[in-house]
């Protein structure tokens, strides 16, 4: 038997010793179980040692049967367990109830000291009731250093639903490592902003504002089917009401049992 070096090289711990002539054929194996992320080499190398006898002086030569050149060599593979990652945030909405799936989130991966990125992760995952919401996990095959850019998509009609966006972009670093047994462990996430400055969590807030409806008796009745309201700020676009509204000298129309003002104009607070 014997055991490697730290170059590789095996040397047996003992020699061969032959007292007559003769052919001796042997089989060279690795010896030992996968494990720890290591697969051995499974290959079996036949050697023929040929001892000659010449006038009582023995000598011994050999042949490897299926090696390349006059060389055995065994090919062991490491190879550690993927790990796989979430990566977590929270939505708050002041001004009114957060809905489950209300809002869209985006994760990019960004490239880490100017190295070249190929297939670059990106994901998107939507806020659940509670304000929480989780990518999908991003499972990881060999250890480095990941970064990704995170930020909430912002629709084109935020005027129109009345909602201010959170525009922070946030910066995600995760470290992967090897424990040199077999797996990979995630061994640290850290947040920072565009600045660079940490933050603890990724936190967007956004702000509901309700549109408030201004009226004039006035105008009313100059036009009763439109009116408006000079503001500085405003907003035009059809307003649904439920069946049974009351409003004097404005003419509803209905559609689909709903009952319509005509085209107003609004202005935020």
């Amino acid at each position: 038997t014997g055991t490697n070096d730290s170059d590789g090289n095996v040397t047996f711990n003992d020699t061969l010793k032959f007292d007559t002539a003769g052919s001796h054929f042997y089989n060279i194996v690795e010896t030992g179980a996968d494990e720890n992320g290591v697969t051995i080499d499974k290959t079996t190398y036949s050697i023929i040692v040929t001892v000659t006898d010449h006038n009582g002086a023995l000598s011994a030569s050999y042949v490897l049967v299926n090696a390349v050149g006059d060389t055995i060599v065994f090919n062991n593979t490491y190879t550690a367990t993927p790990v796989s990652h979430h990566i977590d945030g929270y939505k708050t909405l002041n001004g009114r109830i957060l809905l489950n799936d209300e809002f869209t989130f985006v994760l990019e991966e960004v490239s880490y000291n100017g190295e070249t990125i190929e297939n670059p992760t990106s994901l998107t995952t939507k806020n659940f009731a509670d304000g929480s919401f989780t990518f999908p996990a991003i499972t990881y095959t060999n250890s480095g250093t990941y970064v990704y850019r995170v930020y909430e998509r912002i629709p084109d009609n935020t005027l129109a639903h009345a909602i201010t966006y959170d525009t922070t972009n946030y910066y995600v670093t995760i470290v992967v490592k090897d424990n040199g047994t077999g797996n990979l462990y995630v061994d640290s996430e850290t947040y920072t902003l565009t600045d660079a400055s940490p933050v603890n969590t990724l936190s967007f807030l956004n702000k509901y504002t309700r549109l408030k409806l201004l009226h004039s008796s006035q105008a009313i009745k100059n036009s009763p089917e439109k009116f408006s309201v000079a503001t500085t700020s405003t907003l035009n676009f059809m307003i649904p009401m439920q069946i049974g509204l009351k409003a004097k000298n404005l003419k509803p129309y209905k559609t689909h049992q709903t009952e319509h003002l005509s085209l107003v104009r609004l202005t935020l607070p």
